[in-house]
């Protein structure tokens, strides 16, 4: 794989049951409250769970406190600290 993601091999691999048992929560960061909104309930529809934070910051202090995200969906460039940072 090219780029900046992760290879293949250190991504977990999700299964239908897991989407059909609702056991997949997610994490949308986006300073734009539209994207948020059109994230949210796009993932909402195939059974996530979600969470949304309107920058990097908020994000990482979530994470601070414990939380976990099987999936984290961030805009690169935000205000406070971007997706980047």
């Amino acid at each position: 794989m090219s780029g900046n993601g992760a290879s293949s091999s250190s991504l977990n691999m999700i299964s239908g049951e897991d989407v059909a048992n609702n056991n997949l929560s997610a994490l949308v960061v986006d300073d734009s409250p539209l994207l948020r909104l059109l994230h949210d309930i796009h993932l909402k529809k195939y059974g996530l769970k979600v969470q949304v934070a309107e920058n990097g910051k908020v994000a990482v202090d979530l994470f601070h406190l414990g939380a976990s995200f099987d999936l984290v969906l961030m805009d690169k460039e935000m205000p406070v600290m971007n997706g980047v940072e």
